[in-house]
């Protein structure tokens, strides 16, 4: 028996510190995104793999988001794109209860506990067009295909780093762009 699993508390909280003692470090700097990305390849290959997602990467993501968001000075703009996010995942469970599992919930929330309300959108944006895609080329090509669910976790790490990135390296001014061009 390994120590991870003879206690596995005391790893979780051990990681929980490291990953927040990064953020604090790391926070308003291009290695934030890649702290970002690395907490999320846990969490994507878990669920790939197995079909579930451990609380402890979502833990992991949430305490390193809120300690970067509040370095990076949008520390209540991410708490309320977290509430936003967990509003319109109650909103989902009231129209179908099983649409979405707990732990790609708990997961998206800790992720976009890193971004502001306009990337979050973005986040589960991108995230389902993914998702989407993926399943949508998997039923072309396997037309006997019996999925029970889809396994949106890798999905989600693959949305939450494309807005994230976005996020700290061109900010709202592609949005800006994009609508002044537009428009």
């Amino acid at each position: 028996m390994g120590v991870i699993e003879r206690y596995p508390r005391g790893c979780l909280f051990l990681a929980v510190a490291v990953a927040g003692s990064l953020s604090w470090l790391l926070a308003g700097t291009g290695w934030s995104i890649a702290l970002f990305v690395l907490l999320l390849l846990g969490p994507a290959i878990e669920d790939a793999r197995s079909g579930f997602i451990s609380d402890g990467w979502s833990l992991l993501l949430a305490v390193s988001g809120i300690i970067t968001s509040w370095q990076a000075g949008h520390g209540m703009e991410s708490l309320a794109s977290a509430i936003f996010l967990l509003a319109l995942y109650g909103l989902l469970y009231v129209i179908k209860k099983d649409a979405a599992g707990m732990g790609d919930v708990i997961l998206s929330a800790a992720v976009s506990l890193w971004l502001t309300p306009v990337f979050a959108l973005l986040f589960l944006w991108l995230a389902s067009v993914l998702a989407l895609s993926w399943y949508g080329l998997v039923f072309l090509y396997e037309r006997n295909t019996n999925r029970k669910g889809i396994r949106f976790a890798p999905f989600l790490a693959l949305g939450g780093g494309i807005a994230y990135g976005l996020q700290e390296t061109v900010g709202l001014s592609l949005f800006t762009a994009l609508w002044l061009f537009a428009g």
